[in-house]
């Protein structure tokens, strides 16, 4: 699922050339809305001329 949402999201904007996300706690199936929390995240994008 969330390998799937990262390709969306740099298929949706190209411009993005980096995405940084750790850590990356995985929980177990159940525990919450969602499986997964994303502690930090770091995206580069480079400019469109």
């Amino acid at each position: 699922s969330l390998l799937m949402q990262v390709s969306q999201l740099v298929e949706a904007y190209p411009e993005i050339s980096e995405l940084d996300l750790n850590p990356v706690i995985a929980y177990p199936k159940g525990h919450s809305a969602a499986n997964y929390a994303i502690v930090d995240a770091r995206i580069i994008v480079e400019r469109q001329s």
